[in-house]
């Protein structure tokens, strides 16, 4: 990232502030990551973007196989590869895919739009 990032230790200029960086940590397990220090340059976007993720990742009914699956092939297809990096090792515990599978799903090449959102998902 090119934006310098924000030292979780350092005063923060509320306690509302204070309030949102200790949630972004409890959900990361105590430690921010690197996007977190980038989002917090604005507390409520990272707040939202902590709610919003914290969400996907535990408040829905797919298996974490499924939707690891589904986070990394749209890192692909955005070449997104900062989310690529955090979501595979994810996808690899969840125990839903080999590490040729990891591979296949990297190099897949974008396909046509004649296919459903699921198909495409799910490679059929």
């Amino acid at each position: 990232m090119r934006l310098p990032y924000v030292n979780d230790e350092s005063q923060t200029a509320s306690p509302t502030d204070a309030a949102i960086i200790q949630r972004v940590k409890q959900r990361r397990g105590g430690k921010l990551i690197a996007l977190d220090k980038a989002l917090l340059h604005a507390p409520p976007v990272a707040d939202g973007w902590n709610s919003f993720l914290g969400s996907i990742r535990t408040g829905t009914t797919l298996a974490a196989s499924l939707r690891e699956t589904a986070i990394c092939r749209v890192a692909v297809l955005n070449q997104a590869w900062y989310e690529w990096e955090q979501h595979v090792p994810i996808l690899k515990d969840s125990d839903g895919i080999s590490a040729e599978g990891v591979a296949y799903l990297r190099s897949r090449p974008r396909q046509g739009a004649r296919r459903t959102d699921a198909e495409v998902l799910l490679d059929r």
